[in-house]
């Protein structure tokens, strides 16, 4: 796979602020069931958080990849409870944590097998049958293999995990003591015959029988005093014809024996009024009592755990388990089973039948006795059949394993189930979730994906259903289909399973891409991208702009206020822009006062005003209504630029006073007469007072008189060039409005 993802160490502080929850994703080869310091993490394991408990991934589920560290990591989660799952379900895969056993297992023919003697994988093993060791896959109902014994086959034992002893009858009714090896397929002799009784292959207390403790094989045999127990040599002694070593007699005929453990032996042996049971510990070459009890009542043997710590016993009460400890005492009383009963320390739980329906399996806790589950145990056998089914766990511990009648039984153990994680005090919780390799996977297969087709602003659907053309996977695994790398110009909500959502980012166009990867719960197929087309719409504008000035003089033809602007995806459309009012225009984009247009102040003070922005392409328009206020003139006959040009020529001359002095000889001194009446339109008011008056005459003739000394001193100062030193009255420069007659000017 192409894309990796990189661990990432968080800082303390930096944790308390990053809530959220760390799956570590980790090898277990052996169904350990729980992460070590050695443990291999697991990394590219798609993983994701099961909000709605369906078992399904939705488009709304979070998930994520583990990294080189085998740490998937979610972060700015709420608190609460979430389910965490592995994404996919390989059929070379086995979740080993956390797990639930299956609803109902499930019978092979008679394929007549009556002990499971070694398991090579989940499906393949090796079993006993009446004459020949056969080497099966339960998965396909094959016979892999076959090593023919040469006689009836009364007990067999493994030394090793190709090697064992056998205990044949052969045709002169005499027990023969053979070995084998399975890789070899070979078979050989032990040099010595063994002149005992034959018996059924069950076992039982008089019959002669093969038991491994420890690593060591020993032969059960009857003798006038009593059972004993003889070591067998390892099969790669018997070259030197070694000697049996009895290591233990005098024992009842008719004692149950049970091995258990990694060198522990369970002899029930009966009393006059009872029966006692004793522990024993293989070590050293001998038996070594470790604890024994009475019982004044009918006790069975069931089976020892694997840590020798405990052994199961069957009482009228029901199931009791022992401790090992001196004294054998009792810990546990599960009154509702009824044996046989099977220790799966992995999981803390014992499994033993329903003693009121023994088409039931329980699953009882092994520390507080407490039932964990219930589930059928498909049988169309009396009560009788099943209680002398032979029980034991399969390859790894993943699989419950019953033999009777040549028949196999096997029930899953290891059906993966959501892992819990409480989330609180915004603290990085942490899980983990063991995974076990059962055998070679083929990756998935994805050719080219076909291209979508959606329109811009609107979601368009992309369903994995349509790409069963293009995808594959040789190992029959179910698909996942993960979307490595989301789109720039959109984004995908997507379902792992059915597909999603392709959301293009609001009036986005053109061509985009997701790359895709198939995953089938174990490995990644090649990426493949998935072309989006997004085809563009004319988009209606989503605004009208304004920017300007929302104030202007009054009586000021041409005034620029500013200028308009559409807000609009469509970058090449074009617009044309028109305002309400005749008194103004747009030229461009740009809003003025037309230049015939006088727009004196009138109450209220402002014009209202509305744009419009019209679309060349398809006519659609966008109105902006906006507020013009007026700003009355406070001195309307005052030249503010230059106060002793009248005329407003530019320039002051002689005839500016002349103006004012016609104006008074015909309307007098005082204030102006107002627009409309007659008056001048001219700048009469030189002073800004409001009112004309012979003063205003002297502030212009001022003027000419000091322009006309400055030109003087001017025409002096160059005399020697040989201009004439006439004055020019020419364009004056603007007159101080604080100091219209020069007066300060004239103190300096």
């Amino acid at each position: 796979m192409k894309f990796y993802r990189y661990l990432v160490v968080d800082i303390l502080e930096d944790r308390r602020l990053l809530a959220g929850l760390d799956v570590r994703v980790f090898e277990d080869p052996l169904s350990s069931r729980l992460p070590g310091d050695t443990s291999v993490p697991a990394s590219e394991r798609v993983v994701y958080l099961d909000i709605n408990a369906d078992g399904t991934q939705q488009a709304s589920e979070p998930i994520s990849v583990s990294d080189f560290d085998g740490i998937a990591r979610f972060r700015n989660l709420e608190q609460g409870t979430y389910y965490v799952r592995l994404l996919g379900s390989s059929k070379s895969q086995v979740q080993t944590t956390d797990t639930v056993p299956a609803a109902a297992g499930s019978w092979t023919g008679d394929v007549g097998a009556w002990k499971a003697l070694l398991w090579q994988t989940d499906s393949v093993g090796w079993f006993a049958t009446s004459e020949s060791l056969i080497q099966l896959d339960l998965d396909r109902s094959t016979i892999l293999g076959r090593l023919a014994m040469p006689g009836r086959l009364i007990s067999v034992e493994m030394q090793s995990d190709s090697q064992g002893v056998a205990l044949v009858s052969t045709s002169t009714s005499k027990t023969q003591l053979v070995g084998f090896d399975l890789t070899l397929r070979q078979v050989r002799h032990y040099e010595s015959s063994l002149s005992l009784e034959q018996g059924p292959a069950s076992g039982a207390s008089s019959d002669v029988a093969l038991i491994r403790i420890a690593n060591s094989t020993f032969l059960r045999r009857a003798t006038p005093s009593g059972d004993e127990l003889v070591r067998v040599p390892p099969l790669e002694t018997w070259d030197n014809n070694p000697e049996l070593t009895s290591v233990a007699n005098r024992i009842a005929p008719n004692a149950q024996m049970v091995a258990f453990g990694n060198d522990s032996l369970i002899i029930r042996e009966p009393m006059l009024d009872g029966y006692i049971i004793s522990v024993w510990k293989y070590s050293e070459e001998s038996l070594e009592l470790i604890a024994q009890r009475d019982f004044d009542f009918s006790v069975q043997l069931v089976a020892g755990s694997p840590d020798s710590k405990q052994i199961a016993v069957e009482t009228d009460r029901g199931i009791e388990i022992l401790s090992t400890s001196t004294g054998l005492p009792t810990q546990l009383v599960l009154e509702q089973a009824k044996g046989p009963l099977v220790f799966d320390l992995g999981r803390g739980i014992l499994w033993s039948l329903s003693k009121s329906n023994t088409s039931r399996w329980i699953g009882w806790t092994i520390a507080e006795g407490s039932k964990a589950f219930d589930v059928l145990f498909t049988d169309a056998g009396t009560p009788e059949k099943a209680s002398r089914t032979n029980f034991q766990l399969g390859f790894r511990g993943d699989t419950l394993v019953g033999i009777r009648d040549g028949q196999i039984y096997r029930h899953v153990l290891s059906i993966a189930k959501a892992t819990v994680a409480t989330l609180s005090d915004q603290v990085i919780q942490q899980v983990a979730i063991g995974i076990r390799n059962r055998s070679q996977n083929n990756p998935p297969m994805l050719r080219a994906l076909p291209g979508v087709q959606a329109t811009e602003d609107k979601p368009a659907a992309i369903q994995t259903s349509q790409w069963s053309d293009s995808s594959g996977d040789s190992d029959g695994d179910s698909l996942h289909y993960i979307v490595v790398r989301d789109g720039q110009l959109g984004s995908v909500s997507w379902s792992t399973s059915s597909g999603g959502v392709y959301t293009p980012k609001p009036d986005a166009n053109g061509q985009d891409q997701i790359i895709v990867q198939a995953y089938d719960g174990r490995s990644w197929s090649a990426p493949q991208t998935v072309s989006i087309q997004i085809q563009p719409v004319n988009d209606p504008p989503h605004g009208l702009l304004y920017s300007g000035v929302l104030a202007i003089p009054e009586n000021q033809p041409g005034y620029v206020l500013g200028s308009l602007s559409i807000v609009d995806p469509d970058a090449n459309e074009v617009f044309d822009y028109s305002v309400s009012d005749g008194r103004f225009e747009v030229v461009g984009n740009t809003l003025k006062v037309r230049d015939s247009a006088m727009i004196p102040y009138q109450n209220p003070g402002w014009i209202d005003l509305r744009f419009q922005a019209r679309s060349r392409t398809n006519g659609e328009t966008i109105e902006r209504p906006e507020r013009i206020f007026i700003v009355r003139d406070q001195t309307p006959y005052h030249n503010d630029s230059n106060p002793a040009d009248v005329d407003g020529d530019g320039v002051v001359t002689p005839l500016d006073p002349l103006i004012i002095v016609d104006y008074l000889n015909r309307h007098g001194s005082g204030q102006i007469t107002p627009p409309g009446e007659g008056e001048a339109r001219n700048d009469l008011d030189v002073d800004g007072d409001g009112q004309v008056s012979p003063l205003d005459i002297l502030i212009v003739i001022n003027a000419l008189n000091r322009a006309f000394s400055e030109a003087e001193g001017e025409n002096g100062a160059s005399d020697s060039t040989g201009d004439s030193g006439k004055g020019d009255t020419g364009t004056l420069a603007p007159l101080d409005p604080e100091d219209p007659l020069g007066l300060r000017k004239a103190k300096r």
